[in-house]
């Protein structure tokens, strides 16, 4: 399966980019591409005009937003998540910047994701989605990485 993760500016702490890499690297079922849009001062009209832009260039892949209020999952129960989402075969996966995504958005989305009821910075959101599709991966192989 092909992800485009959409985000809302860039991984600055090299220690988080170093990370996420390495996950990136593991990956072997999922196909990850992170699209890297520029933070516009918290206009998220603006912003939502820019991830449709990209979204369309993507060739209009369903899409899901993270959202601290959107449902939680346990690990294994995301990796079941995964496995249907697998029958989509190209997703894409919108992470907002420091002011969240516009509220239109949600109207277009196929659902939404939460890593948990905690907020979290962009820049850390994105490690922690990246480590858990990673983890989900591993999950629905059956390789050891997940301890119950």
């Amino acid at each position: 399966m092909k992800i485009d993760l959409i985000v809302i500016g860039k991984v600055k702490n090299k220690g988080l980019k170093e990370l996420e890499d390495d996950y990136l690297k593991r990956l072997k079922t999922y196909k990850i591409n992170i699209h890297e849009l520029k933070s516009l001062d918290e206009d998220i009209k603006k912003e939502a005009q820019n991830i449709l832009l990209k979204l369309r260039s993507l060739s209009n892949p369903p899409f899901y937003i993270l959202s601290e209020y959107a449902k939680s999952y346990s690990s294994m129960d995301f990796a079941c998540f995964f496995t249907k989402l697998e029958e989509q075969k190209h997703i894409s996966l919108l992470i907002g910047g420091s002011a969240g995504i516009d509220k239109d958005l949600y109207s277009l989305a196929k659902g939404t994701i939460s890593l948990s009821p905690l907020t979290f910075p962009h820049q850390l959101a994105r490690v922690l989605l990246v480590e858990q599709i990673y983890r989900a991966e591993t999950i629905n192989s059956g390789h050891p990485y997940h301890k119950q």
